[in-house]
Protein backbone atom coordinates (compact mmCIF):
# COMPACT_ATOMS: atom_id res chain seq x y z
CA UNK A 1 0.00 0.00 0.00
CA UNK A 2 2.81 2.65 1.00
CA UNK A 3 4.68 1.60 -2.27
CA UNK A 4 1.29 2.24 -4.14
CA UNK A 5 1.00 5.93 -2.55
CA UNK A 6 5.02 6.59 -3.42
CA UNK A 7 4.18 5.63 -7.40
CA UNK A 8 0.96 7.94 -7.42
CA UNK A 9 2.88 10.81 -6.20
CA UNK A 10 5.48 10.38 -8.53
CA UNK A 11 3.64 9.83 -11.52
CA UNK A 12 1.07 13.23 -10.41
CA UNK A 13 4.85 15.03 -10.24
CA UNK A 14 5.97 13.72 -13.37
CA UNK A 15 2.96 14.92 -15.06
CA UNK A 16 3.36 18.56 -13.31
CA UNK A 17 7.08 18.72 -14.15
CA UNK A 18 6.08 17.93 -17.78
CA UNK A 19 3.51 20.45 -17.78
CA UNK A 20 5.37 23.54 -16.37
CA UNK A 21 8.86 22.75 -18.10
CA UNK A 22 6.92 21.57 -21.43
CA UNK A 23 4.70 24.82 -21.81
CA UNK A 24 8.10 26.68 -21.01
CA UNK A 25 9.81 25.58 -23.99
CA UNK A 26 6.64 25.86 -26.04
CA UNK A 27 6.80 29.49 -25.76
CA UNK A 28 9.82 30.22 -28.29
CA UNK A 29 7.87 28.28 -30.90
CA UNK A 30 4.95 29.78 -30.43
CA UNK A 31 6.44 33.33 -30.86
CA UNK A 32 8.51 32.71 -33.81
CA UNK A 33 5.14 31.53 -35.77
CA UNK A 34 3.65 34.80 -34.26
CA UNK A 35 6.33 36.64 -35.89
CA UNK A 36 6.85 34.89 -38.88
CA UNK A 37 2.59 35.66 -39.62
CA UNK A 38 3.04 39.32 -39.33
CA UNK A 39 6.39 40.12 -40.79
CA UNK A 40 5.70 43.59 -40.26
CA UNK A 41 6.29 43.88 -36.50
CA UNK A 42 9.77 44.19 -35.44
CA UNK A 43 11.34 41.38 -33.90
CA UNK A 44 12.92 42.61 -31.19
CA UNK A 45 9.56 43.80 -29.24
CA UNK A 46 7.06 41.80 -28.61
CA UNK A 47 3.92 42.15 -30.21
CA UNK A 48 1.65 44.54 -27.79
CA UNK A 49 -2.16 43.63 -26.94
CA UNK A 50 -5.09 45.16 -28.14
CA UNK A 51 -6.23 47.01 -25.22
CA UNK A 52 -2.38 48.27 -25.05
CA UNK A 53 -2.44 49.42 -28.56
CA UNK A 54 -5.64 51.93 -28.15
CA UNK A 55 -3.92 53.21 -24.88
CA UNK A 56 -0.90 53.95 -26.50
CA UNK A 57 -2.71 55.73 -29.26
CA UNK A 58 -4.89 57.34 -26.99
CA UNK A 59 -1.85 58.96 -25.23
CA UNK A 60 0.12 59.76 -29.16
CA UNK A 61 -3.38 61.52 -29.62
CA UNK A 62 -3.45 63.52 -26.28
CA UNK A 63 0.16 64.78 -26.80
CA UNK A 64 -0.06 65.56 -30.09
CA UNK A 65 -3.32 67.69 -29.35
CA UNK A 66 -1.05 69.26 -26.34
CA UNK A 67 1.45 70.34 -29.17
CA UNK A 68 -0.95 71.76 -31.27
CA UNK A 69 -0.91 75.66 -32.21
CA UNK A 70 -3.42 77.26 -30.49
CA UNK A 71 -5.20 79.22 -33.91
CA UNK A 72 -8.61 80.35 -34.87
CA UNK A 73 -9.14 77.39 -36.71
CA UNK A 74 -8.95 74.87 -33.79
CA UNK A 75 -12.72 74.97 -33.39
CA UNK A 76 -13.78 73.94 -36.44
CA UNK A 77 -14.54 70.17 -36.17
CA UNK A 78 -14.44 69.96 -40.18
CA UNK A 79 -11.15 71.66 -41.04
CA UNK A 80 -9.64 68.72 -41.82
CA UNK A 81 -12.37 67.62 -44.35
CA UNK A 82 -12.85 71.09 -45.91
CA UNK A 83 -9.32 71.02 -46.44
CA UNK A 84 -9.47 67.67 -48.74
CA UNK A 85 -12.37 68.86 -50.11
CA UNK A 86 -10.00 71.72 -51.75
CA UNK A 87 -10.19 74.26 -49.46
CA UNK A 88 -7.81 76.65 -48.62
CA UNK A 89 -6.07 78.68 -45.36
CA UNK A 90 -4.94 81.99 -45.75
CA UNK A 91 -2.64 83.69 -43.47
CA UNK A 92 -2.14 87.36 -43.62
CA UNK A 93 -0.05 89.85 -41.96
CA UNK A 94 -0.49 93.32 -41.60
CA UNK A 95 2.51 95.41 -41.27
CA UNK A 96 2.61 99.31 -41.02
CA UNK A 97 4.58 101.62 -39.10
CA UNK A 98 1.54 103.30 -37.94
CA UNK A 99 -0.49 100.92 -35.49
CA UNK A 100 -1.87 103.25 -32.51
CA UNK A 101 -5.21 102.53 -31.73
CA UNK A 102 -5.83 100.95 -35.30
CA UNK A 103 -9.37 99.60 -36.62
CA UNK A 104 -8.38 96.61 -39.05
CA UNK A 105 -11.11 94.92 -41.40
CA UNK A 106 -10.36 92.01 -43.94
CA UNK A 107 -12.36 90.47 -46.03
CA UNK A 108 -12.60 87.98 -48.85
CA UNK A 109 -14.93 88.52 -51.60
CA UNK A 110 -15.58 85.87 -54.66
CA UNK A 111 -16.49 89.02 -57.05
CA UNK A 112 -14.10 92.41 -57.15
CA UNK A 113 -15.31 94.03 -54.20
CA UNK A 114 -16.11 98.21 -54.54
CA UNK A 115 -13.39 100.01 -52.88
CA UNK A 116 -13.74 102.34 -50.44
CA UNK A 117 -13.39 106.47 -51.48
CA UNK A 118 -9.66 107.32 -52.54
CA UNK A 119 -8.55 110.89 -51.46
CA UNK A 120 -6.44 113.08 -53.81
CA UNK A 121 -2.95 113.02 -53.32
CA UNK A 122 -1.06 115.92 -54.40
CA UNK A 123 2.92 115.29 -55.63
CA UNK A 124 5.16 116.56 -53.02
CA UNK A 125 7.76 119.71 -54.65
CA UNK A 126 10.44 118.93 -56.61
CA UNK A 127 11.55 122.58 -57.89
CA UNK A 128 14.91 123.48 -55.14
CA UNK A 129 13.25 126.71 -53.91
CA UNK A 130 10.44 125.04 -52.52
CA UNK A 131 12.29 122.30 -50.88
CA UNK A 132 14.82 124.84 -49.34
CA UNK A 133 11.66 127.33 -48.24
CA UNK A 134 9.88 123.39 -46.59
CA UNK A 135 12.88 122.49 -45.23
CA UNK A 136 12.79 126.09 -43.14
CA UNK A 137 9.26 126.12 -42.47
CA UNK A 138 9.06 122.52 -40.45
CA UNK A 139 12.37 123.54 -38.82
CA UNK A 140 12.97 121.51 -35.77
CA UNK A 141 9.32 120.55 -35.84
CA UNK A 142 9.87 118.62 -38.92
CA UNK A 143 10.94 115.25 -36.91
CA UNK A 144 7.84 113.38 -35.91
CA UNK A 145 6.90 110.38 -34.04
CA UNK A 146 5.28 107.44 -35.72
CA UNK A 147 1.76 107.91 -33.78
CA UNK A 148 1.87 111.69 -35.12
CA UNK A 149 -1.19 111.96 -37.19
CA UNK A 150 -0.74 114.98 -39.14
CA UNK A 151 3.09 115.79 -39.48
CA UNK A 152 4.49 118.56 -41.35
CA UNK A 153 4.43 118.08 -44.34
CA UNK A 154 3.06 114.55 -44.34
CA UNK A 155 4.37 111.08 -44.25
CA UNK A 156 6.03 110.77 -47.23
CA UNK A 157 7.92 114.20 -47.25
CA UNK A 158 8.84 112.85 -43.51
CA UNK A 159 10.02 109.50 -45.13
CA UNK A 160 12.13 111.44 -47.86
CA UNK A 161 13.71 113.81 -45.08
CA UNK A 162 14.37 110.67 -42.78
CA UNK A 163 16.60 109.18 -45.87
CA UNK A 164 18.07 112.19 -46.86
CA UNK A 165 19.29 113.14 -43.06
CA UNK A 166 20.62 109.47 -43.23
CA UNK A 167 22.59 109.55 -46.32
CA UNK A 168 23.90 112.97 -45.84
CA UNK A 169 25.63 111.66 -42.18
CA UNK A 170 24.53 115.33 -40.53
CA UNK A 171 22.17 115.60 -37.65
CA UNK A 172 19.37 118.18 -37.54
CA UNK A 173 20.53 121.37 -36.17
CA UNK A 174 18.39 122.67 -33.13
CA UNK A 175 19.05 126.10 -33.28
CA UNK A 176 17.75 128.53 -36.20
CA UNK A 177 20.79 130.13 -37.24
CA UNK A 178 22.28 126.58 -37.84
CA UNK A 179 18.93 126.19 -39.85
CA UNK A 180 19.42 127.85 -43.09
CA UNK A 181 22.78 126.40 -43.64
CA UNK A 182 22.25 123.00 -43.22
CA UNK A 183 19.14 123.60 -45.33
CA UNK A 184 20.88 124.60 -48.36
CA UNK A 185 23.07 122.01 -47.76
CA UNK A 186 19.95 119.19 -47.62
CA UNK A 187 18.06 120.33 -50.36
CA UNK A 188 20.09 117.91 -53.31
CA UNK A 189 20.29 115.35 -51.01
CA UNK A 190 16.35 115.52 -50.45
CA UNK A 191 15.44 116.00 -54.05
CA UNK A 192 16.23 112.82 -55.48
CA UNK A 193 14.40 111.23 -52.80
CA UNK A 194 11.27 113.57 -53.34
CA UNK A 195 11.54 112.68 -57.13
CA UNK A 196 11.53 108.68 -56.26
CA UNK A 197 8.33 108.62 -54.07
CA UNK A 198 6.52 111.12 -56.60
CA UNK A 199 7.02 108.46 -58.94
CA UNK A 200 6.01 105.39 -56.99
CA UNK A 201 2.70 107.23 -55.89
CA UNK A 202 2.00 107.74 -59.86
CA UNK A 203 2.34 103.66 -59.87
CA UNK A 204 -0.26 103.71 -56.74
CA UNK A 205 -2.44 106.04 -59.00
CA UNK A 206 -2.36 103.95 -61.93
CA UNK A 207 -2.77 100.76 -60.17
CA UNK A 208 -6.08 102.17 -58.41
CA UNK A 209 -7.11 103.40 -62.01
CA UNK A 210 -6.60 100.15 -63.32
CA UNK A 211 -8.44 98.32 -60.72
CA UNK A 212 -11.46 100.60 -60.93
CA UNK A 213 -11.70 99.99 -64.62
CA UNK A 214 -11.68 96.29 -64.54
CA UNK A 215 -14.57 97.18 -61.46
CA UNK A 216 -16.79 98.56 -63.74
CA UNK A 217 -16.56 96.18 -66.55
CA UNK A 218 -16.66 93.14 -64.70
CA UNK A 219 -18.20 93.47 -60.97
CA UNK A 220 -22.32 92.68 -61.80
CA UNK A 221 -21.01 89.22 -64.36
CA UNK A 222 -18.83 87.95 -61.54
CA UNK A 223 -20.75 88.76 -58.56
CA UNK A 224 -23.80 86.42 -60.60
CA UNK A 225 -21.25 83.54 -60.91
CA UNK A 226 -20.19 83.83 -57.25
CA UNK A 227 -24.10 83.75 -56.09
CA UNK A 228 -25.43 81.06 -58.32
CA UNK A 229 -22.44 78.87 -57.12
CA UNK A 230 -22.98 79.81 -53.28
CA UNK A 231 -19.94 81.52 -53.21
CA UNK A 232 -20.08 84.37 -50.19
CA UNK A 233 -17.61 86.79 -49.10
CA UNK A 234 -15.72 85.39 -46.02
CA UNK A 235 -14.74 87.47 -43.07
CA UNK A 236 -11.09 86.92 -42.13
CA UNK A 237 -10.26 86.90 -37.91
CA UNK A 238 -7.22 87.83 -36.33
CA UNK A 239 -4.56 85.60 -35.08
CA UNK A 240 -2.20 85.21 -32.33
CA UNK A 241 0.82 87.86 -32.44
CA UNK A 242 3.95 85.34 -32.53
CA UNK A 243 6.76 86.75 -30.37
CA UNK A 244 8.86 89.19 -31.68
CA UNK A 245 7.33 89.02 -35.30
CA UNK A 246 6.02 92.71 -36.68
CA UNK A 247 2.34 93.06 -37.88
CA UNK A 248 -1.27 92.33 -37.01
CA UNK A 249 -2.13 88.36 -37.99
CA UNK A 250 -5.43 87.29 -39.13
CA UNK A 251 -6.60 83.83 -41.01
CA UNK A 252 -9.35 82.94 -43.26
CA UNK A 253 -10.17 79.65 -45.25
CA UNK A 254 -11.74 79.70 -48.32
CA UNK A 255 -12.78 77.78 -51.00
CA UNK A 256 -11.12 76.71 -54.65
CA UNK A 257 -11.36 79.49 -57.32
CA UNK A 258 -11.03 83.41 -57.95
CA UNK A 259 -11.22 85.88 -54.26
CA UNK A 260 -10.41 89.24 -54.31
CA UNK A 261 -9.26 90.22 -50.33
CA UNK A 262 -10.21 93.48 -49.14
CA UNK A 263 -7.98 95.21 -45.99
CA UNK A 264 -8.73 98.55 -44.58
CA UNK A 265 -6.47 99.45 -41.39
CA UNK A 266 -7.63 103.23 -39.75
CA UNK A 267 -5.06 105.22 -37.56
CA UNK A 268 -5.67 108.65 -36.29
CA UNK A 269 -4.38 110.82 -39.31
CA UNK A 270 -4.39 107.75 -41.90
CA UNK A 271 -6.38 104.81 -43.42
CA UNK A 272 -4.56 102.35 -45.13
CA UNK A 273 -6.23 100.72 -48.32
CA UNK A 274 -5.27 96.75 -50.26
CA UNK A 275 -6.66 94.85 -52.58
CA UNK A 276 -5.52 91.59 -53.23
CA UNK A 277 -6.80 88.89 -55.72
CA UNK A 278 -5.98 85.32 -55.40
CA UNK A 279 -6.33 82.58 -57.63
CA UNK A 280 -6.75 79.16 -55.38
CA UNK A 281 -6.11 75.47 -56.60
CA UNK A 282 -6.13 72.21 -55.39
CA UNK A 283 -6.01 73.31 -51.34
CA UNK A 284 -3.68 76.40 -51.50
CA UNK A 285 -2.07 77.70 -48.76
CA UNK A 286 -0.89 81.39 -48.90
CA UNK A 287 0.93 83.56 -47.01
CA UNK A 288 -0.22 87.27 -47.62
CA UNK A 289 2.00 90.48 -46.36
CA UNK A 290 0.62 93.92 -46.94
CA UNK A 291 2.93 97.02 -46.00
CA UNK A 292 2.83 100.84 -46.64
CA UNK A 293 4.54 99.45 -50.55
CA UNK A 294 1.55 97.42 -51.71
CA UNK A 295 -1.07 99.42 -50.01
CA UNK A 296 -3.72 100.43 -53.60
CA UNK A 297 -4.41 103.84 -51.89
CA UNK A 298 -3.66 106.01 -48.40
CA UNK A 299 -6.05 108.40 -47.32
CA UNK A 300 -5.15 111.12 -44.59
CA UNK A 301 -1.78 112.86 -43.69
CA UNK A 302 0.03 111.01 -46.35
Amino acid sequence: MFNLNISIKSAAVSVLTLFLFGSLYAVPSCKAEMQESAPLIDKLEPMPLEESVEEDQEESEKEAESKKKITVFEDQDDEELSARKGVAKIYLTIAVPHNKKAVIKVEAFPYPPKLPKRDWVAELPESEKDLRDLLISHGYLGRSSADHPYPPGGWRFQYALAKAVKKSKMSVPHTIFQHYGWADKMVPILKPEIETINEYEKKRSKAYDKYQQFWTDNHSVLRGNALRNNFEKVKFLPLPKEGKKVGQNFGGVLKDGKWWILATQKVPGLTYNWIKEVDLKDNDRLIIVLNEANALFINGGW
